[in-house]
């Protein structure tokens, strides 16, 4: 590339002649070895692979080459930092990438450390992984050599990587590009949040975009190698590259694509220089798609349809403690099926492959199945001739009861056999509640107010949702408390900079304690956590990660809430809240009037209404219990248990535990400890970023039609979607609104909201309910008109729609949109002039 005049940084090669002269030289033993070894068996190929690198490094860099590398460093800049990168001839082939599977190392500062790393990069021929990787492939090990790339060290203020064709679709007429901030290790291994952007191939226009908010960077260490940094809350939204940087990376890589006669997969950096180009290989299957291999270790498996988990299992691999969870929460499921015929609790048949589950239900008749339900539903049935329901008279009362036992543990310096205890007894509480209680609550009914309301008043369903506004429970009043906070933030000169500046860190400075505005917020928000603490976000629309932390282990979470909510005119809130309830009465008179000569039609409707507002505080409430305070008091116990491990000095972070299973802890406890758990957790944590980069499919095996899904009832309408310049969907929340569009990514962090904006989304769960009242209006691809999202629109009179299936595909972030819910319609061009809609 730097021969036909592109942007590379200077550098030089160590060439596979200078690797083979380094007479590297195994014995025949272990040559026959590692040919025969079988690559499944790990402990074997580790030993032999070690023998391998062993080897490499008794024999070291030869003079020759070591002086040869003296002079071209010298010529560089013998100072001057560098990347020393892996570069063999097993790789880039049509069906193997080999991508990430020998070393590489950035910012190698000194002719002897350069010379380390060299070989190291040699030695990493040999590595584990890259020797299971060939063999599995039928590449013979004795076919490869190892070149070494050293390129001076750039200091980019963004890298990433460009797909001059779609890596998942395939798609050639669209460049797809990943980037972060700093270095580009980030994007590679997945550890730091990064842009998503695609580009028309022939017009290099953006297509589409997804801006994270970057919250980390790997960027070079003064001392070597690269270190993860903050990024500074002012940069974290802001897109990794410019309109003009993308045209011209777009530019290159045609250039690129026309050198190498094929589509590339390019690495590239942008400094103050501009656009600098790392490397470039072809784009091969692997690189594209890794495959996701199946050893069906159960006799029978293959021949029946396995459908991939979803929900409560997870949105990727899982970890090896989550694995022992869902292990119980489906024996929990099991449990509930069998007593109620859930349909949620259905698929409890589980196994897991390359870390994710996958379930399918057992044989049960049409008959059998009826009878349960009919059962369970005749149980609510009779509650609710008692003035009840069976939530409230029975599940209710059990989760309360789980929660205050969990609460009444004090973490602070158990022991790890006490800290082992509390976490066995979270477990078996998240399972029976999550597994069962949740699900027998969901199995009574999905009553359908909408349809209810349409048939008994004759107008449409989407005005249903007047009459559903401002009614409180736990996800109101903690708007409420939120709000009233972001007054004490608003009033406070002090405690404005420092939401300003999300410097929460000051909340603890001595000299600040003593105001009284400090001590009255720090007070309030004390008793906000007692109540809200567990909150992780979880629920019905969230991309909530297994390990993302309670607000009791991150309070910026919350802060962060009110933060959002200091920024805006609190007055003019409670006036669109009081609106609301207005607008909620007077409909409710309306409709009164409308039907007041026929009392029975009238008594149905405050009979269903009631019912109404019952599922919706049932909806928001148990969310709270449920999938908030059991599965947070989880979290922490799981997060207490590795905080005892890095005191007694067996791992490095908390969060590390992760990777230990259930079992391995008991041993450890009892004595039996790991020779270096260090080490273990670190390949671990290799598989599972590994396991990361597969694309399940969404069924495995052969045993016929595919089991029906618990979340087919949530699939969006089949006229859903693009049509001309609207899309069509649900309307969830009625109304109308015109706005600018604020797009989040699934599994993005809270996006900063300014008034009105609408937000569009692919599905909104629980983690971000709380700053829906800032909202001008709601779109989404997926979602449910029972989901926390649509009835927290609706409690605050914010148009919603959902299930548009493509607003994310073709909305583009800043743009202009109109929302018509009560049409269930989505305009994207709408008209500047119409002020009906301000």
């Amino acid at each position: 590339m730097k021969s036909a005049g592109l942007p590379v940084p200077s550098g030089f090669i160590v060439t596979t002649d200078a690797f083979r002269s380094a007479g590297f030289a195994l014995s025949d033993d272990l040559d026959r070895s590692l040919a025969a070894v079988d690559p499944a068996d790990v402990g074997t190929l580790e030993v032999l692979c070690k023998s391998a690198r062993q080897a490499i490094a008794r024999s070291g860099v030869p003079d020759k080459v070591a002086s040869a590398v003296r002079t071209a460093y010298d010529e560089l800049g013998d100072t001057l930092p560098v990347s020393v990168r892996s570069s063999a001839t097993s790789e880039d082939q049509h069906a193997a990438s080999f991508a990430g599977q020998y070393d590489s190392f950035l910012n190698v500062i000194g002719l002897e450390a350069v010379l380390d790393r060299i070989l190291k990069v040699w030695e990493s021929l040999y590595s584990t992984r890259a020797v299971a990787y060939g063999l599995r492939l039928g590449i013979p090990h004795q076919s490869a050599s190892m070149a070494v790339a050293v390129q001076k060290q750039l200091y980019p203020h963004a890298a990433g990587v460009l797909f001059t064709q779609d890596p998942v679709s395939g798609n050639e007429g669209r460049y797809s590009i990943n980037v972060s901030l700093g270095l580009g290790e980030g994007v590679v291994a997945g550890d730091v949040p990064s842009d998503a952007f695609a580009l028309d191939s022939n017009t290099l226009e953006i297509v589409e975009q997804k801006i994270a908010r970057k919250v980390a960077m790997f960027a070079p260490s003064r001392v070597g190698g690269v270190e993860r940094v903050e990024v500074p809350d002012e940069h974290q939204r802001v897109p990794a590259l410019s309109e003009g940087q993308l045209s011209d990376l777009g530019k290159l890589s045609r250039r690129v694509v026309d050198l190498f006669y094929g589509h590339q997969d390019i690495e590239f950096a942008v400094d103050e220089d501009g656009v600098n180009l790392l490397q470039a290989r072809p784009v091969t299957g692997d690189a594209r798609v890794p495959p996701f291999e199946v050893d069906w270790e159960e006799p029978g498996d293959a021949h029946k349809t396995w459908i991939r988990g979803q929900g409560m299992l997870g949105q990727a691999p899982v970890y090896l403690l989550q694995e022992d969870a869902i292990r119980v929460y489906v024996k929990s499921s099991e449990m509930c099926f069998e007593e109620t015929g859930a349909p949620q609790a259905r698929n409890h048949i589980i196994r897991f492959f390359n870390g994710y589950p996958y379930v399918r239900s057992p044989d049960v008749g049409d008959k059998e199945l009826s009878g349960r339900q009919e059962r369970h539903l005749s149980r609510d049935e009779a509650y609710r001739g008692k003035g009840t329901t069976l939530y409230e008279a029975e599940i209710r009362p059990q989760v309360e009861r789980a929660l205050a036992d969990l609460a009444t543990f004090r973490p602070k310096r158990a022991s790890l056999e006490a800290l082992l205890h509390h976490l066995e007894r979270a477990i078996q509480a998240y399972g029976h509640v999550m597994g069962n209680l949740h699900w027998s609550m969901a199995g009574v009914t999905r009553f359908d107010w909408p349809t209810k309301y349409s048939e008994i008043t004759g107008e449409a369903e989407v005005a249903s949702g007047v009459l559903l506004q401002a009614i409180p429970n736990k996800t109101t009043r903690l708007v409420g408390r939120l709000r009233n906070l972001a007054r004490l933030v608003q009033e406070d000169p002090e405690l404005r900079v420092i939401f300003q500046e999300n410097a929460y860190h000051r909340l603890r400075e001595h000299e600040l304690l003593e105001r009284r505005a400090v001590q009255r917020f720090r007070v309030r928000f004390r008793s906000l956590l007692r109540e809200y603490g567990l909150r992780t976000g979880a629920g019905y629309g969230s991309f909530m990660e297994f390990a993302a932390p309670t607000w009791n282990m991150d309070p910026r979470q919350p802060l962060q809430l009110v933060a959002a909510y200091a920024q805006h005119d609190l007055d003019a809130l409670d006036r669109l809240e009081g609106a609301a309830k207005r607008g909620r009465n007077n409909a409710m008179r309306r409709i009164r009037r409308l039907l007041a000569n026929d009392p029975d039609r009238l008594s149905e409707l405050n009979s269903n209404l009631a019912m109404a507002v019952e599922t919706v505080n049932r909806m928001e409430n148990h969310n709270h219990l449920m999938e908030q305070g059991v599965t947070g008091a989880l979290r922490e116990a799981i997060f207490w248990i590795g905080t005892g491990l890095v005191r007694d000095g067996l791992l490095d972070h908390p969060d590390d535990v992760l990777h230990v299973s259930m079992d391995e802890l008991r041993q450890i406890t009892n004595g039996n400890r790991p020779h270096d758990l260090r080490t273990m957790v670190g390949e671990r944590r290799d598989t599972f970023q590994s396991r990361a980069r597969l694309r399940p499919p969404p069924t495995l095996g052969s045993g016929g039609p595919e089991p029906i899904s618990p979340m087919a009832a949530y699939q969006p309408p089949v006229e859903s979607g693009l049509d001309g310049l609207s899309l069509r969907g649900v309307g969830a929340s009625p109304g109308t609104a015109i706005g600018l569009a604020n797009l989040a990514a699934p599994g993005s962090a809270l996006p900063n909201v300014e008034a009105g904006d609408i937000l569009v989304a692919q599905n909104v769960g629980p983690a971000w309910t709380p700053i829906l009242p800032l909202l001008g209006g709601l779109v989404l691809d997926e979602g449910a008109v029972f989901q926390h999202a649509a009835l927290v629109a609706r409690e605050y009179g914010i148009p919603a729609v959902i299930m548009t299936r493509d607003a994310t595909s073709v909305i583009m972030a800043g743009q202009r949109i109109r929302v018509d819910a009560n049409r269930g319609i989505v305009e994207l061009t709408p008209d500047r002039d119409d002020q009906r809609y301000e």
